[in-house]
């Protein structure tokens, strides 16, 4: 029996993610899950960058969280590493998530684009389902 009780959704505050995050937040609606909205955020060399990052990241975390229903169990993550699929596959598989929901189209990191890198990738490794929404 399909279960989704431990939703991951990745996030790049793009049009594209939040399109996903609905998805997700449906899902977790219909099976009673939990939510956890996690953002990875590939190593930057320099300080400044980094620290910019990690600023404009969170306020713009905090205002996709503002926008889930206060009846869905959820939390968020912002996650460090060198290739953004691989981070989101290991966060899934260390925290057994049930299903990702993911965008097809956005950013991640400087300039990347979903559907042919992270997404795809991500489907590659996930340790379960992946759904992809495209952006409409």
């Amino acid at each position: 029996m399909i279960n989704y009780k431990k939703i991951l959704c990745p996030v790049d505050f793009s049009e594209g993610c939040k399109e996903a995050l609905n998805h997700a937040i449906d899902i977790a609606e219909k099976f009673g899950g939990s939510l956890t909205l996690i953002h990875v955020i590939p190593h930057v060399s320099t300080f400044s960058m980094t620290s910019y990052y990690d600023v404009d990241d969170k306020t713009d975390l905090a205002n996709l969280i503002s926008t889930i229903p206060a009846n869905i169990p959820h939390n968020s993550e912002i996650v460090k590493n060198d290739d953004v699929d691989d981070g989101i596959a290991e966060y899934a598989r260390d925290n057994k998530f049930d299903i990702i929901v993911m965008g097809t189209h956005g950013h991640s990191g400087i300039g990347r684009v979903l559907l042919g890198s992270t997404a795809e990738e991500t489907i590659r490794k996930a340790p379960c389902p992946v759904l992809v929404v495209r952006k409409t």
